[in-house]
């Protein structure tokens, strides 16, 4: 698993470093950047990612034979990041990598539960663009998404516990957002859509972990 970590890394950082190595020396380099950020918002995970999602039925199974889900599928994670830029006139390229951890608990008509402890590591290519104050960018990459699931349901009048930590297959994200600079800090508004699907043993159906968020952070530049 580390080895396959490791092989992702390094081939998400060589085309990095291609990319902005064939730009040519005509383009007037400014400097090199690195910025960290932290941030937090809204991240609905029963929305499907646009383009990238492919829903799930882990969670609909249960309610099914347990009754009503009641509770929000709306989470709050926290993500921080580090993204490495290279400016230059009018624009920016760089290699991100970042943490992400959210909790929930849900419950069933029945009295059943299921708790969920997300974590995750993401990283990517971003591109910025340099418009007057503000800095538009998109972004886009993969990662390892884990997430520890504890449940206690009722079937057929008898009670089960279980409780497995598992990793999302082929997790991708994709995100959209906006950087306001105030010297050497700034705030940041980001959208991004996450399909993040693991493969729970109990019920064998697919959990997806990610989903749409729209996060509010602050950042700082070095």
């Amino acid at each position: 698993m580390v080895r396959r970590i490791g092989m992702k890394l390094v081939a998400l950082a060589v085309l990095c470093g291609l990319m902005l190595g064939a730009v040519p020396s005509a383009c007037a380099i400014k400097q090199t950047l690195m910025y960290f950020s932290a941030a937090s918002g809204t991240q609905n995970t029963e929305s499907v990612a646009p383009g990238i999602g492919k829903g799930e039925s882990y969670l609909s199974t249960i309610a099914n034979r347990n009754g009503v889900m009641s509770g929000s599928r709306q989470v709050k994670p926290l993500q921080v990041r580090f993204d490495f830029y290279r400016i230059m006139n009018g624009w920016a390229a760089g290699f991100g990598i970042g943490m992400s951890t959210y909790a929930n608990k849900l419950t069933f008509a029945d009295g059943s539960k299921v708790s969920i402890s997300s974590r995750a590591i993401y990283y990517g290519l971003t591109y910025h663009l340099r418009r007057g104050g503000i800095y538009p960018y998109f972004g886009f990459g993969t990662g390892s998404h884990y997430a520890h699931v504890t449940e206690s349901v009722k079937i057929n009048n008898v009670w089960y516990s279980s409780s497995f930590f598992e990793q999302a297959s082929s997790p991708f994200y994709y995100n959209l957002g906006v950087r306001i600079p105030f010297g050497s800090w700034g705030v940041l508004l980001t959208q991004q859509a996450i399909s993040a699907p693991l493969r729970t043993p109990t019920e064998e159906k697919d959990f997806e972990l990610g989903g749409v968020s729209r996060l509010l952070g602050l950042y700082w530049g070095f």
